[in-house]
């Protein structure tokens, strides 16, 4: 009997590399013999920061299916780092078919039935998806607002909340007033992390200096494109574009306040606030969960509000983020049947 973890090593900087590196540490950590299965080969660049790429999608999956069915063993155990397997219904025919029992187990981050998420507009996918929830004997979801989704869809067995790995020590914390940004937005722009929210907000701090992540000038969406160039052209907004690593960390160090919208687990707001930001979430999502009462708000007027009273006092409304490990979640997949 053999553990294989698979995972996708597409996407540099994003939630689900940093899953993909904590999980590599706990696994050392937690000492369980494990064997990864990835894309092999050079992997073709995501352009413009489009973390949907078809191409690159399909071609990744095809690599890993085929290399799974040409490895697996009766009892065997895999998990993979991403729900969204397409060709998996068909692996598992195989299998099947060859008396060939396997454990398959995901993190889940989202999917079409969840409100806002990548393909609501593509219908097909959400039955697509639910295939994929009977193929999964057990679905681990990093928060409880996740797992609320499942309630009348998998039995509650098979969904299992595990907060996922998150290290607040492998960031340098600057809690110092001298600060180039009031307000840093680390979403990428996409319509599932609230625009419209954030242009709103926006709009009404035209004394406040906003920087923005994401290539939303080269979206194919118009509306998405326009509004993103519309609020790049504002004096008080400056554009990061996509960066990764310390580029990355030092524009957090550089801002007083983190701005987040969305989130299943939120690993650019903790990074934001390993980084010295204090946080202003929605009263929504995960973000309950982990952040502070006075650091959520419910509406517009209520974040402009909290906005400008957080940046006169920072960093006084500072909230330290907590380790997380995927040593329990490792644990229960690879040690029960």
């Amino acid at each position: 009997m053999s553990n294989y973890i698979v995972y996708p090593d597409l996407y540099k900087g994003s939630a689900l590399s940093d899953i993909i590196n904590s999980i590599s540490k706990d696994v050392m950590k937690y000492n369980v013999q494990v064997k990864y299965v990835t894309f092999s080969g050079k992997v073709k660049e995501i352009p413009n920061g489009n973390i949907d790429n078809p191409d690159v999608f399909f071609t990744h999956n095809i690599k890993v299916l085929k290399k799974l069915k040409k490895t697996l063993k009766n009892k065997d155990k895999v998990l993979f780092i991403d729900f969204f397997q397409p060709g998996l219904g068909l692996l598992k025919y195989y299998l099947e078919g060859n008396l060939i029992v396997i454990k398959f187990g995901s993190l889940f981050h989202g999917a079409s039935f969840i409100q806002e998420d990548f393909f609501k507009e593509k219908f097909w996918l959400k039955n697509f998806e639910l295939g994929l929830l009977d193929i999964m004997q057990v679905i681990y979801v990093p928060s409880a607002y996740t797992a609320n989704f499942f309630t009348n869809i998998v039995s509650s067995n098979r969904i299992k909340v595990f907060p996922f790995g998150f290290d607040p020590g492998e960031f340098k914390c600057n809690l110092n007033t001298e600060k180039i940004y009031d307000v840093i937005i680390p979403h990428r722009w996409s319509w599932d992390k609230n625009p419209l929210l954030i242009k709103e907000i926006i709009e009404g701090l035209p004394d406040v200096k906003f920087a923005i992540s994401g290539y939303g000038k080269y979206s194919k969406d118009d509306k998405l494109r326009d509004m993103f160039l519309s609020l790049i052209k504002k004096e008080n907004v400056i554009n990061l574009g996509i960066k990764s690593g310390i580029f990355h960390y030092k524009d957090l160090n550089n801002a007083k306040i983190v701005l987040a919208t969305r989130d299943s687990f939120g690993y650019s707001i903790r990074k934001a606030i390993a980084c010295g930001c204090v946080p202003l979430a929605t009263n929504s999502c995960a973000y309950p969960e982990f952040i502070n009462k006075n650091n959520l708000f419910n509406n517009v007027e209520e974040a402009i509000m909290k906005i400008n009273e957080f940046i006169k006092i920072y960093p006084h409304n500072y909230q330290n983020i907590k380790k997380t490990e995927f040593k329990d979640l490792l644990k229960d997949f690879f040690e029960n049947d």
